[in-house]
Order: structure tokens, then C-alpha cells, then sequence
């Protein structure tokens, strides 16, 4: 006789300590200088990461990155994929729904992101145990929910 299966779930609160505002600084770009001023530079977007599907298009010292998802035919120099990308910058500075292959790198995602890499590699993901493809494929199931490339 089968069982019925039952689901349960585990919620739980961890502290963010420097190694985990390290990595949340790693996906958002958002790092701070010796004044306490922020600055964009999103490692995350180097090609061994993330840059050989995702694009870098805005970046904000408050809200992170935003990206695109490219597909392998699309020139992003092109006239329409330039507007596309005009009118994603407007709805992410208006905090509106992102079109169709566009995504917020902010700290909100960041942390979904630790959430996600921190359950499948424990504390490895963010104290310097885990590499750039952990790193990408954390970011493809927090973003895309499945492992689309790499």
C-alpha cells in the first residue's frame, strides 16, 4: 500500500556576515569604497561566470544590475535589440515588471542566490570553497529555475 507523501518545509534565519555581503557584492556589483560610497562592477558578468549568456546593461549603485539573457543569434549592437534593452532600463528604474529575458541583479535577488548556492554547497558557497560554474549554475536556477547553459 502506498503511502501518501507528505511535504514539509524548514524556515530559518541566518545572519549575513562579511564572506556572505562579500558574495551578495559579487552578484550585484555593488561594492563599497573606503568612504562607504558604492560602485558597479559586477564580477559576476566576467565570461567564466555568467558572460557567456547574460549581458551586463545598466548598473546602479543602489539597485545592482541589470542583465539580459542574449540568444546566440542576437547582435547587441543591433538598432531593435537596443531599443528592447532602452525600454528594459525604463521599467527596471521604475521598479515595473522586467520584459521577457531581462533580470535584476539586487540584493534581493543576491540573497535568493545565497539561499539557492548555500542549500546545495552549504558554507563552501560562500567562503571561497565553490568556483565561478557553482556560482553560474546558482545563479541559472535562481533566475531561469533549470541549468538552460554551461
Amino acid at each position: 500500500m502506498n503511502e501518501p507523501q507528505m511535504t514539509e518545509t524548514l524556515t530559518f534565519t541566518i545572519p549575513i556576515d562579511s564572506d556572505m555581503e562579500d558574495k551578495i557584492s559579487f552578484f550585484t556589483g555593488i561594492y563599497p569604497n573606503e568612504e562607504g560610497e558604492k560602485y558597479g562592477y559586477a564580477d559576476v558578468f566576467s565570461h567564466d561566470c555568467i558572460g557567456y549568456w547574460m549581458q551586463g546593461i545598466e548598473s546602479d549603485p543602489v539597485k545592482g544590475w541589470l542583465g539580459w539573457e542574449f540568444l546566440e543569434d542576437e547582435d547587441p549592437e543591433d538598432e531593435e535589440v537596443q531599443e528592447r534593452h532602452e525600454e528594459a532600463i525604463r521599467t527596471w528604474k521604475n521598479g515595473e515588471v522586467l520584459p521577457k529575458n531581462y533580470y535584476s541583479l539586487d540584493r534581493e535577488m543576491a540573497k535568493k542566490i545565497l539561499v539557492y548556492g548555500m542549500g546545495r554547497w552549504g558554507q563552501d558557497f560562500v567562503n571561497g570553497q565553490c568556483d565561478v560554474n557553482d556560482d553560474d549554475v546558482a545563479v541559472q536556477m535562481t533566475l531561469l529555475q533549470e541549468v538552460r547553459y554551461g
